[in-house]
């Protein structure tokens, strides 16, 4: 087997030889030629990955017999060996030609057999993943009628109890373990089941108004400054599914601040795109979890399923849609969302009335 190691110790060689062969040229007589080895030198480039190192010996070896002629006195003619050592040039890079084209043959099948079986392992991983995907599917729909009916009996026997005991707040914990669980459930259906998006106009700004309302609510939000900057323009999108790909990345961005700190939402229409930006204060994503972040099941969180980016992605795929997330420098991270814009986007530059309705913590500048 040919390693790197070797690979070098084939060059080394190959310069040797052409210095050896030409050192030899110069001991022997006049009329006794060496200058057909210099072909064998060339030939040992054939197991170096450089592919231009044949014509550097192609290069040296030409300059040496040349260089031969002027230093030993030629035995024949000076147009006969004019002559025979161009031709022997000629020969010198025709064979580099060769070893150059069969080294370049070599390394482009390397690199195919390579790529296929990169993408073999891809296509396991992925085959893997939707049998997982499918099983967990099939599982959660079985433990979701359960789980609704234990959540009931629950909340009957919390109103049973004395309000304000320590049995009642015991309680109101199983409940939010059972919803905690239920969102679980939820979020495997969604991804193993996703349903074709029903597209409508959509105003951004009463989107973001539900969305955001949806949220106040949440714990990880009490101590979130929310900044809004958008246009009142339409989008194309099926509000349902939207909603929940908002939810899951303003879910991310709280977790990075550890639910302290400013997410800003910018919206921009442009070059047919209608494009949401939702920007945190946290650490960012290490270069190498970038893409493995969009990979089913993968987590950094040890209470987090892994399903919330790659049900987004998946979510605005259907939509002919992007997410893309973006990690600047000097900290925190983008998450893009880019949707197909309408054909005519309805502007209004006045505020809508009920805007007030956004929650307390959530700031809107409107353009």
């Amino acid at each position: 087997m040919i390693t790197p190691t070797s690979t070098r110790q084939f060059a080394i060689v190959a310069w040797l030889a052409v210095l050896g062969n030409f050192a030899a040229s110069l001991w022997l007589s006049p009329g006794y030629s060496v200058n057909s080895l210099y072909v064998v030198a060339i030939l040992l480039a054939i197991w170096v990955p450089d592919t231009k190192l044949a014509y550097r010996l192609a290069a040296l070896s030409s300059f040496l017999i040349f260089s031969n002629a002027l230093i030993v006195p030629p035995a024949v003619p000076l147009a006969a060996m004019v002559f025979s050592r161009g031709m022997i040039t000629l020969c010198f890079w025709f064979t580099a030609f060769v070893v150059t084209s069969y080294r370049r043959s070599v390394t482009a099948r390397i690199e195919a057999e390579r790529a296929l079986h990169q993408s073999e392992a891809k296509l396991r991983a992925h085959t893997a993943l939707v049998q997982l995907g499918q099983m967990a599917a099939v599982v959660a729909h079985e433990v979701r009628n359960p789980l609704a009916g234990i959540r009931g009996a629950v909340q009957v026997m919390g109103r049973r109890l004395t309000p304000g005991s320590r049995e009642q707040t015991i309680v109101k914990e199983v409940v939010t373990g059972i919803d905690s669980l239920n969102n679980i459930v939820d979020d495997l259906l969604l991804f193993a089941r996703p349903r074709t998006p029903t597209l409508s106009r959509v105003p951004v700004i009463g989107f973001l108004r539900e969305t955001l309302s949806l949220l106040a609510e949440d714990a990880r939000f009490r101590e979130m400054s929310i900044h809004v900057d958008s246009p009142d323009v339409m989008i194309l999108a099926d509000p349902d599914q939207l909603k929940l790909v908002l939810r899951n990345l303003l879910i991310n961005s709280a977790q990075a601040v550890d639910g302290r700190g400013e997410i800003r939402i910018v919206v921009r229409v442009a070059e047919g795109w209608s494009e949401i930006r939702i920007a945190d204060q946290g650490p960012g994503i290490p270069a190498p979890l970038r893409e493995m972040v969009f990979d089913p099941f993968f987590t950094t969180r040890h209470r987090g399923t892994g399903l919330g980016l790659p049900t987004a992605r998946q979510i605005l795929d259907a939509h002919g849609g992007l997410l893309e997330l973006v990690c600047p420098r000097e900290g925190g991270t983008i998450a893009i969302v880019r949707l197909p814009a309408p054909e005519k986007q309805l502007r209004d530059r006045r505020p809508p009335d009920d805007l007030t309705a956004l929650p307390a913590n959530v700031r809107s500048a409107l353009q």
